[in-house]
């Protein structure tokens, strides 16, 4: 057999095989993106994982330990400076224990902020001290404002639990969005990212086809 000969027999088998590759992936629309339980970016500074969420012209920030575990804030305080590139100005708002009846213990708020450019152009920065972990020294980091909160909030309301353990999404510290073709689904930790990126028909709910701002999300999978 010829060289010619065999290369004619083998590209079919391989196109074929890379079909199948494929197929077996399409479903999966991009890479899993860890978020907090309240919809927010996640930072992790040192020994702190912080969640930071913007709800209008209001910040909060929730605090975790390195195993995912409520930071009590009571004695935490904190800065919160906001830059823009086109503003050599910066604005410093100060960072307290929010006392609202029900709040949790481990977050921070600044209200009534000043500006209305909480979006992605805004570069801030955190300070915190008090922390129980560095009672001397001050924790400092930048974040970027998520642009999608809201729509993320939702999303793990309706969704509540995890579809691959059932452990209810809000106890977590933090969450991963697996895409799945046009749909978020929100699984408890990196274990289940790999049984849906598997499986990924398996967590897929029939419905229409979702407008920009909303996420279409499976119900739990009983086992």
């Amino acid at each position: 057999m010829t060289r010619r000969t065999a290369t004619r027999l083998l590209l079919p088998f391989a196109a074929t095989l890379l079909l199948v590759c494929a197929a077996s992936r399409s479903g999966l629309a991009a890479d899993p993106v860890p978020v907090g339980p309240h919809g927010g970016a996640l930072v992790q500074a040192d020994t702190v994982r912080c969640e930071i969420v913007v709800t209008g012209r209001t910040i909060r920030v929730w605090l975790f330990d390195e195993l995912g575990d409520p930071i009590d804030a009571a004695d935490v305080r904190g800065t919160l400076t906001l830059q823009y590139a086109d503003n050599p100005r910066r604005y410093h708002y100060p960072l307290y224990p929010e006392r609202r009846k029900g709040s949790a213990d481990n977050v921070l708020v600044s209200e009534a902020l000043r500006s209305d450019r909480l979006d992605d152009e805004a570069v801030p920065r955190f300070a915190l001290y008090g922390l129980s972990s560095r009672p001397r020294q001050s924790l400092t980091f930048a974040a970027r404002f998520p642009n999608d909160t809201v729509r993320v909030q939702q999303a793990i309301a309706k969704q509540t639990v995890c579809p691959v353990s059932g452990r209810e999404l809000t106890t977590r510290a933090t969450l991963w969005n697996v895409p799945v073709a046009s749909q978020s689904v929100f699984v408890c930790c990196e274990s289940c990212i790999d049984e849906v990126q598997e499986q990924p028909q398996r967590y897929l709910t029939p419905s229409p086809a979702p407008s920009d701002d909303q996420a279409v999300l499976p119900g739990p999978v009983r086992r």
